[in-house]
């Protein structure tokens, strides 16, 4: 690691920093700007300590492969044609038999409904899993 490289960067981080610290941003430039300096953090990082950004990386990586395998487990997996069917058969199955009692309802609706209903439940496991880390 070069000393300027890092010195720039510090330079940087200091700079966005300043910028976050003046009340008079409105709300889209300061996020603007908290974005850049959270970028300018990370290369600071990455200069002085390059294992960490590696092994950080790695661990969002095997969280995000979690919680899509949790999504499978819960919901189903959107990429599997056979699943896919299979749900707009029951959503078929559901609208032939409200059809008996002249109500109508939409395949889309009813679809989102349940998912909504899967993504709950996975949001509640998915808290319960954290509670177990602490």
């Amino acid at each position: 690691m070069r000393e300027e490289d890092r010195y720039i960067a510090e330079q940087l981080f200091a700079y966005n920093c300043s910028w976050l610290a003046n009340s008079g941003l409105a709300d889209d430039s300061f996020k603007k700007i908290q974005e850049q300096a959270r970028a300018n953090c990370m290369d600071l990082l990455h200069l002085v300590r390059p294992w960490e950004v590696k092994q950080a990386a790695a661990q969002r990586e095997h969280e995000v492969t979690e919680l899509r395998n949790a999504f499978k487990q819960l919901v189903g997996d959107l990429d599997d044609p056979n699943w896919v069917a299979a749900q707009k058969r029951e959503i078929e199955k559901w609208n032939k038999a409200l059809a008996e009692r002249e109500v109508a309802v939409d395949p889309a609706q009813l679809l989102a409904s349940r998912q909504q209903e899967r993504l709950n439940r996975l949001r509640e496991l998915d808290q319960e899993r954290r509670q177990r880390r602490r």
